[in-house]
Protein backbone atom coordinates (compact mmCIF):
# COMPACT_ATOMS: atom_id res chain seq x y z
CA UNK A 1 0.00 0.00 0.00
CA UNK A 2 3.11 2.05 0.35
CA UNK A 3 3.88 2.34 3.27
CA UNK A 4 7.24 1.20 3.50
CA UNK A 5 9.88 0.59 1.07
CA UNK A 6 10.09 -3.09 1.49
CA UNK A 7 8.38 -6.29 2.81
CA UNK A 8 10.96 -5.80 6.08
CA UNK A 9 10.59 -2.65 6.22
CA UNK A 10 7.15 -2.99 6.08
CA UNK A 11 6.47 -5.49 8.78
CA UNK A 12 9.23 -3.72 11.04
CA UNK A 13 6.67 -0.61 10.94
CA UNK A 14 3.60 -2.76 11.86
CA UNK A 15 5.93 -4.32 14.71
CA UNK A 16 6.83 -1.26 16.77
CA UNK A 17 3.03 -0.58 16.31
CA UNK A 18 3.00 2.31 14.16
CA UNK A 19 -0.38 1.39 12.52
CA UNK A 20 -3.67 0.94 13.68
CA UNK A 21 -6.88 -0.99 12.25
CA UNK A 22 -10.52 -0.39 12.67
CA UNK A 23 -9.00 2.25 15.48
CA UNK A 24 -6.80 -0.68 17.58
CA UNK A 25 -3.56 -0.68 17.83
CA UNK A 26 -2.09 -3.89 16.06
CA UNK A 27 1.68 -4.86 16.39
CA UNK A 28 1.25 -8.12 14.53
CA UNK A 29 2.43 -8.29 10.66
CA UNK A 30 0.41 -11.32 10.16
CA UNK A 31 -2.73 -9.63 11.13
CA UNK A 32 -5.41 -10.69 8.70
CA UNK A 33 -7.28 -7.60 7.18
CA UNK A 34 -10.99 -7.88 5.85
CA UNK A 35 -12.55 -6.00 2.99
CA UNK A 36 -14.00 -2.53 4.89
CA UNK A 37 -11.32 -1.92 7.55
CA UNK A 38 -9.78 0.91 8.12
CA UNK A 39 -6.23 1.12 8.02
CA UNK A 40 -4.20 3.78 9.77
CA UNK A 41 -0.96 5.86 10.97
CA UNK A 42 -1.37 5.84 14.70
CA UNK A 43 -1.61 9.83 16.47
CA UNK A 44 1.62 8.99 18.22
CA UNK A 45 3.36 7.97 15.11
CA UNK A 46 2.19 10.47 12.81
CA UNK A 47 4.54 13.31 14.49
CA UNK A 48 7.87 11.26 13.72
CA UNK A 49 9.49 12.30 10.81
CA UNK A 50 9.67 9.21 8.82
CA UNK A 51 5.77 9.54 8.48
CA UNK A 52 6.08 13.34 7.91
CA UNK A 53 7.90 12.63 5.40
CA UNK A 54 6.01 10.01 4.06
CA UNK A 55 2.85 11.99 3.59
CA UNK A 56 4.11 14.19 0.53
CA UNK A 57 5.02 11.12 -0.82
CA UNK A 58 2.02 9.18 -0.49
CA UNK A 59 0.15 12.21 -2.35
CA UNK A 60 1.61 10.51 -5.45
CA UNK A 61 1.02 6.50 -5.06
CA UNK A 62 -1.85 5.18 -6.41
CA UNK A 63 -3.59 2.02 -4.40
CA UNK A 64 -4.77 -0.81 -6.57
CA UNK A 65 -8.47 -1.03 -7.14
CA UNK A 66 -8.41 -3.80 -5.28
CA UNK A 67 -7.68 -1.75 -1.87
CA UNK A 68 -10.83 0.31 -2.13
CA UNK A 69 -12.79 -2.31 -1.90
Amino acid sequence: MGFADSRNHARLLVQHGHFAVNGRRTNIPSFQVRPGDVITVREGSRVRTYFKNCARTWKNVRLPPECWM
